[in-house]
């Protein structure tokens, strides 16, 4: 979530498998499954519109750890 890995990734350079992103699920209660990959600094699943998205996953990193 928000951690050290602002850096460009392009889509090449993620492992894309089907999953639920944490930052989705946690912030606006969706479950739904879609295309998410593994941010290992963030330990966290997150979708392709997530990824750009630092103002949520921070309150999302937050969240995970109030939990």
């Amino acid at each position: 979530m928000s951690c050290g890995c602002k850096k460009i990734e392009t889509n090449d350079e993620r492992k894309f498998f089907e999953g639920i992103c944490d930052v989705c699920r946690l912030i606006d209660g969706n479950k739904e499954l879609k295309q998410v990959y593994h941010c290992d600094m963030c330990n966290a699943n997150i979708c392709d519109r997530c990824h750009p998205r630092y103002d949520k996953r921070a309150l999302a990193a937050i969240i995970s750890k109030l939990k």
